[in-house]
């Protein structure tokens, strides 16, 4: 996997197509993941794929982002032991697989929750781990046209069209500081 590259082409994607991923890639991600890197190998994580039908109902006043739950084809659930390191080992493994997903098409986003014993239940989970993490996973549903105003009133010369209205990220130099705050590395 190249890295670099995929690390500044991925976004994280909140509207999904319907349709599920295709079964070779999700097999691929899967092995992949079983495979994959850890930050602490000592630490058990479990990971749960489930489908909308099983998450997004049960979910939709208990988790999402914004308040607002995500509704995507599948889901994944990282549940970890609970020792030192747990959620940052959690994170860096469900972040490795995100950037796989993308490297094979399929785009993703972090979901928020509060509770995630709550979450376990909600989902019938049984289980002793610590819910570490939550991602949709899906193929990403082309961006919408929005207007953006430039004026009071809206006519043919003062609005603008804009194609993709997703934010661009800051270049690492501008968000790395040495030593002193505002002085760059």
């Amino acid at each position: 996997m190249k890295y670099k590259e995929i690390i500044s082409e991925i976004k994280s994607v909140r509207v999904y197509k319907k349709e599920e991923v295709d079964a070779n890639l999700l097999k691929e991600l899967k092995q992949y993941y079983e495979q994959g890197k850890r930050l602490v190998d000592d630490i058990e994580v479990e990971v749960i794929r489930k489908s909308r039908d099983e998450v997004f109902e049960q979910l939709k006043d208990y988790a999402g982002y914004n308040d607002r739950m995500i509704e995507a084809p599948h889901y994944l659930i990282f549940l970890s032991e609970e020792k030192d390191h747990y959620i940052e080992n959690a994170g860096y493994r469900a972040q490795d697989i995100m950037l796989k997903a993308w490297s094979l098409g399929i785009a993703s986003c972090w979901i928020t929750f509060e509770d995630g014993e709550i979450i376990k239940n909600k989902l019938g989970i049984d289980s002793d781990k610590k819910l570490a993490a939550l991602i949709a996973l899906g193929y990403e549903e082309p961006q919408f046209k929005v207007l953006y105003e430039k004026g009071k009133y809206n006519t043919s010369s003062n609005v603008k069209v804009i194609d993709d209205n997703t934010s661009e990220r800051l270049g690492i130099r501008d968000l790395v500081f040495s030593k002193e705050w505002g002085k760059k590395a």
